[in-house]
Parts: structure tokens; C-alpha cells; sequence
């Protein structure tokens, strides 16, 4: 067996790696959302129908967005994890896509 000796982490290194995280997840899902709405301007039939399903949803709720309203917008849910496929958030997976595979 091998054992690795662990560092213990300092507050400030704590502190950055946090922010990392918090970072990394705000620019992936703001990305994710800059090229659902970019689609959705190239394609307005898409566009309306999604209108449609949130206008109705919040007139359901009474105008209020809450997780259950977001619950009910089943097609709100196919449009973004439409955009993650087609626009995945790490870039290097779609640099090492081959068309025979995988190739590293």
C-alpha cells in the first residue's frame, strides 16, 4: 500500500479554494445560459413555445417563480439540457472528440 501524507489546509487556502469553486460554477452556468438564449434567438419557434410554458406556469403560480413552478416547466428543463450538449462547458472535451473515439 501506498500512503500520502495530506497537507492541511490553511483558512486562507480555505478561502481561495472556495472562491474557485464559487467561480468556476458561476462562469460555467453563466456560458451554459449566454448560448441557451443565443439559440433561442436564432430560433423562434422554440423561443415562443418555451414562452408559452412559462407565461402558463406563472399564471398557474400566481406569478411567483418557486421550485415547484420550476418543477412544472418540463420543456424550460429540455432547452438547457439541450445547450449542455451542445455547447458542453469544458472545452477540452470537445478537443479530444474524435470521430473513431476518444483519442488522448
Amino acid at each position: 500500500m501506498i500512503f500520502v501524507a495530506f497537507k492541511k489546509f490553511t483558512v486562507n487556502e480555505a478561502a481561495a479554494q472556495s472562491f474557485a469553486f464559487f467561480v468556476a460554477g458561476f462562469e460555467t452556468a453563466s456560458t451554459t445560459l449566454q448560448f441557451c438564449l443565443f439559440e433561442l434567438s436564432l430560433n423562434v419557434s422554440l423561443q415562443e413555445r418555451l414562452r408559452k410554458e412559462v407565461d402558463e406556469t406563472m399564471a398557474k403560480h400566481n406569478g411567483k417563480l418557486s421550485y415547484e413552478a420550476y418543477q412544472e416547466m418540463g420543456y424550460l428543463e429540455q432547452v438547457i439540457s439541450g445547450t449542455y450538449t451542445y455547447f458542453p462547458s469544458f472545452l477540452f472535451l470537445r478537443l479530444l472528440y474524435r470521430p473513431n473515439g476518444l483519442n488522448m
